[in-house]
């Protein structure tokens, strides 16, 4: 069983205090109440109890105190369980929002925070705070300069860049980074994936590529060469699929997403894989 300091209070983690195999069996049940009755009955399939995730996403708030806590809202009022430690979290991550949690921002009343850490060992952050908000911190200077030590930084809806040229700060364009893998070939080679900090992605390494091996060995039963996969951000199933030899039309609306993916392309280009 996973030991959490925060376990009946952080609203993250619904099941923590039961045993694994007993966590296992309620989500096969939940699923199962989902499912038509003439389903064929779920398969669970796990990578692991804990320490699996590479990105987290907390909320940030200023107490009544005057204190600033980061992390998940209680599961018995509306406050936020400020979270030191937590075992979902790969240790590189945990790492990692222990150095984020040393120097909080000074002017923020709220706002959203997510941090990852890539398989190169790269950390980012993605700041979420209101327009009033991002304005003080410019202002202000000192914060955000110190966290670019530490961190590549993205900040607002737009996924902006935050960059120190000529000791000044400025916001630019949204620029993809291999902060996951996706896998390829038959025997599922690691290959850089391509997004911002702030575009979706899976939120572990290792259940990505459970869930890519789990469609690789579906289509090795289908005579299908041609599939059409919708909304498929980043690229993160449509390249496995490709360089599976199929053919593969994906269909994407998000500019940050299509532009993150045009730089996937242009190395997965370089493996001669051109089946998309």
């Amino acid at each position: 069983m996973t030991i959490c300091k925060h376990a009946g209070i952080c609203s993250g983690c619904a099941w923590i205090d039961k045993k694994y195999s007993d966590q296992l069996a309620l989500k096969e049940k939940a699923l199962e109440h989902l499912l038509p009755l003439d389903s064929p009955k779920p398969k669970l399939i796990s990578v692991g109890e804990s320490h699996l995730r590479n990105r987290l996403d907390f909320t940030l708030l200023r107490q009544p105190n005057d204190d600033l806590v980061l992390g998940l809202y209680s599961i018995v009022k509306q406050s936020i369980v400020d979270i030191e430690e937590c075992p979902a979290l790969a240790p590189n991550l945990e790492e990692t929002l222990r150095v984020f949690k040393h120097d909080f921002p000074p002017v923020i009343k709220k706002g959203s925070v997510r941090l990852r850490v890539s398989p190169r060992g790269q950390r980012g952050v993605w700041l979420d705070f209101a327009n009033n908000d991002i304005k003080a911190l410019f202002d202000e200077k000192e914060w955000l300069t110190r966290l670019l030590v530490h961190f590549t930084v993205e900040v607002g809806q737009r996924h902006k860049r935050l960059l120190l040229e000529g000791g000044r700060l400025k916001l630019a364009d949204p620029q993809p980074q291999p902060w996951m893998n996706t896998y390829v070939g038959p025997d599922l080679e690691e290959f850089p994936l391509y997004s911002t900090i702030a575009g979706f992605t899976q939120v572990s390494q290792e259940g990505n590529r459970e869930i890519i091996s789990q469609i690789r060995d579906i289509l090795r039963e289908s005579t299908s060469q041609n599939w059409m996969e919708l909304f498929g951000g980043a690229g993160n199933l449509t390249l496995p699929m490709a360089s599976w030899e199929k053919f593969v039309r994906m269909y994407e609306v998000d500019k940050i997403s299509l532009k993150s993916l045009e730089v996937s392309l242009r190395h997965f280009e370089k493996k001669k894989i051109s089946r998309l």
